[in-house]
């Protein structure tokens, strides 16, 4: 019976590389239909920019919503390129490099995704009035946890040099 080989660092769960690639594709597909759904009770004029104790100190029209997704998309692509490459023959000790790295390009591309479906978020809910406050707690979790992932897949690789 074929197993999935699990990706991720240690000190995240453990999730199969298809759940990460579905993920990604959820999330961008999320960040680009949003805008979409929200479009009939968004105001003409929206904020496009917040600082971080979350006061609006850019205005913009509500277009600008697509903007997140716009310039996401490309490096996000770009990421799901290089980690659907084809494994080449390598030495062990390689190809344990270019497991970690597949590994690291998944995690990224799938935090980062939902890092802008949240950023989205958040503008809108503050352009209708429904901020709570805490959507910047959980940015702030999210890009914690991205930089967790990064210094554990660097950990991954020392160890396997």
């Amino acid at each position: 019976m074929a197993t999935v080989k699990a990706w991720g660092p240690p000190a995240l769960p453990r999730i199969s590389a298809q759940v990460l690639d579905a993920a990604s594709v959820v999330g961008l597909l999320v960040c680009w239909l949003g805008p979409v759904l929200a479009w009939p009770w968004l105001p003409e004029r929206i904020p496009v920019h917040l600082t971080l104790t979350g006061e609006v100190d850019a205005w913009g029209s509500r277009a600008a919503l697509f903007l997140l997704p716009a310039l996401g998309t490309p490096p996000l692509v770009l990421l799901h390129a290089l980690v659907r490459q084809p494994a080449r023959a390598l030495p062990r000790h390689a190809q344990s490099l270019d497991d970690i790295l597949r590994s690291l390009f998944r995690w990224i591309r799938t935090l980062v995704v939902w890092l802008l479906c949240l950023m989205q978020w958040e503008l809108m809910a503050v352009a209708t009035g429904h901020d709570d406050g805490r959507s910047l707690l959980v940015l702030a979790l999210g890009v914690g946890a991205l930089l967790a992932t990064v210094a554990g897949h660097l950990r991954l690789a020392w160890r396997a040099r």
